[in-house]
């Protein structure tokens, strides 16, 4: 009776935020128990790995926020009258209608602030929530050129007083030098998915900057145009049809009359111009549109390509039938994005993305374990040797059991148990997906990825992408352990602004991810598979090269596809035919318009 009443909230202490994949699994539960759901005290185990799920929130937030910043400041919530000699007054003492702004909601981890003073140095003097006191810095403001629309900001505001004045409701960020920065809330949205090439699960995804403020999954249920992210399996349909990653094809007009195009269609590249003979590798490093339509439709063929690109796990939304499948016209989530390029990673195998690895009662019993298909190309190969007769430890038939119970291999340390059980099926050749690897690779070595290089790794593959008239911005990039798409646009479907292109806009982001997830973790590059060789070719012909020859470099192919050039007169005729090509120097960056 003596002690003072207290109360406390009792619940599961939450070790990790991440609401877009509860509310996942709470539908998947749902759809198996009905409501029994919220009442039997069922534990379910995700696949999710802390660390990756953290990063992926981490580096979306910033990026999110950060592209807020460039688009312009939209000004302050609202505008209080502060009581007189607001700084001298103490907090209790404010009105409460006053005191309750500073305690509303602000999504994102932000912070709602009222300025209460400017001052000769161009700082701001802020009061927080409870009354505390601090201060940001000219160096956090000056960021703010006023927004006029989603496309023009105006001019870089001078002195702290072009941006706030005394009685601003605004929205602050700490930063890491340990002071505060003005901010504000992206009307664009985002997602990253990250998954494990090797079986599928799905290491970490956001849907969104605020699940509180949206529960819109942009990751699962957000179905965009990939734009060039969507390339790489263009390509890899025109290897798999006798192409080579030295292939020539004209870079120059093309003019389609298409009713499913609304008759006349002109593809474009970015920049506008035309580049003449081109190699496939060249052109899928700088992102150039009309070769990427001419290999589609003269060289594979639309239902060739679309057949081939299936069997990376993309549905009919993403497989248009006409040119514009060149240019990732189609529609597909970012959870689909992810799954295609992680097949490319592991080599060709078909796995699928899941999220619950197992289910328990409250009593502790299994009742659901999820059995995902697993990469094992030791399932599916001749063993080199048969296995020896040297004898065992013998183990007690009770130890036995309780080590069946928790002993879970994985194919790489037992392939016999699982050949022919859970492997994966390979549905694309090891030799093409490691050209497109290899590819991809040369984008971030020196192409429109080549801001990864921050990351200091050369494991590393990866491709931008940007949709028509900048709608949607991506990259995806992996490496044998880890695949990841980054995905931001606005949840209308209007253009993100001019330069917001997925080099700009989502490469960061990635690399941000990226730098937390692989931290300390060694480099694994896909190994490569039998069948490949390294021919020195002529970087303008893609023919073999002669002895003592300049302007060379080394070309992968598959065994029996090293081109053979007798003479320039064996060659295409493109090479004899440059009307109407720009000579002029290749793009700097990509990006895709149609």
């Amino acid at each position: 009776m003596a002690l003072p009443m207290q109360s406390r909230l009792h619940g599961a202490a939450i070790e990790l935020a991440a609401p877009y994949v509860a509310e996942m699994v709470r539908r998947e539960m749902l759809n198996r128990f009905g409501d029994a759901t919220y009442t039997a005290g069922f534990q379910v185990v995700t696949t999710l790995d802390s660390r990756l799920q953290r990063a992926a929130d981490y580096a979306l937030r910033n990026g999110l926020l950060e592209f807020a910043r460039r688009r312009g400041y939209r000004g302050p919530l609202a505008t209080v009258e502060l009581p007189d000699d607001s700084l001298e007054t103490p907090f209790a003492d404010w009105p409460i209608q006053v005191r309750q702004q500073l305690d509303q909601y602000v999504p994102g981890g932000l912070s709602a602030a009222i300025v209460t003073a400017l001052n000769e140095d161009n700082s701001a003097t802020i009061v927080l929530r409870d009354g505390e006191i601090a201060s940001i810095p000219w160096r956090g403001i000056r960021w703010a050129k006023p927004f006029i629309d989603r496309e023009t900001t105006g001019p870089e505001p001078e002195a702290v007083t072009d941006v706030l004045a005394p009685g601003d409701l605004i929205i602050v960020m700490p930063t890491a030098a340990g002071s505060w920065a003005l901010a504000q809330v992206p009307e664009a949205q985002g997602a990253i998915v990250a998954l494990d090439p090797s079986d599928g699960a799905i290491g970490s995804l956001t849907g969104g900057f605020d699940f509180a403020t949206s529960k819109f999954n942009r990751a699962i249920q957000a179905f965009r145009q990939p734009g060039s992210s969507f390339k790489p399996f263009i390509y890899s349909a025109a290897l798999e049809h006798g192409n080579t990653p030295a292939t020539v094809i004209l870079d120059a007009p093309v003019v389609i009359s298409s009713s499913e195009l609304e008759a006349v269609w002109r593809p474009i590249n970015y920049t506008g111009r035309f580049y003449g003979p081109t190699r496939l590798r060249e052109a899928l490093v700088r992102s150039m549109n009309l070769v990427s339509v001419r290999l589609l439709l003269f060289e594979t063929g639309i239902g060739n390509a679309a057949r081939h690109i299936a069997k990376f796990g993309f549905g009919d939304a993403a497989l248009p039938r006409n040119g514009s499948l060149a240019l990732g016209a189609g529609a597909a989530s970012p959870l689909d994005m992810a799954q295609g390029y992680a097949i490319i990673a592991n080599g060709g195998y078909a796995i699928k993305p899941y999220i619950i690895d197992s289910i328990f009662a409250a009593s502790g019993e299994a009742l659901y374990r999820a059995e995902p298909v697993v990469v094992c190309a030791e399932c599916q190969a001749e063993p080199d040797e048969p296995y020896d007769d040297e004898p065992v430890e013998e183990i007690p038939l009770e130890q036995m059991a309780e080590i069946a119970l928790e002993y879970r291999p994985d194919a790489a340390a037992a392939p016999e148990l699982f050949a022919g059980v859970n492997d994966a099926p390979h549905v694309v050749s090891a030799q093409n997906t490691f050209l497109i690897q290899d590819m991809m690779r040369d984008v971030i070595r020196r192409g429109t990825g080549r801001r990864a290089l921050a990351l200091g790794r050369s494991d590393l593959s990866g491709k931008t992408g940007t949709s028509n008239d900048q709608r949607d911005a991506w990259f995806g990039g992996f490496n044998a352990d880890l695949a990841s798409i980054v995905w931001v646009g606005y949840d209308d479907d209007l253009p993100l602004g001019p330069g917001e292109e997925g080099s700009r806009t989502a490469l960061p982001i990635w690399i941000e991810f990226s730098r937390l997830a692989l931290r300390g973790l060694p480099e694994n590059q896909p190994p490569m598979p039998d069948g490949i060789v390294s021919v020195l070719i002529d970087r303008e012909t893609g023919c073999p090269a002669r002895a003592g020859q300049r302007n060379v470099t080394f070309e992968m192919f598959r065994e029996g596809q090293v081109p053979v050039c007798e003479s320039t007169e064996a060659l295409p005729d493109i090479f004899n035919d440059t009307s109407g090509i720009d000579a002029a120097e290749q793009p700097e960056e990509e990006e895709t318009l149609f």
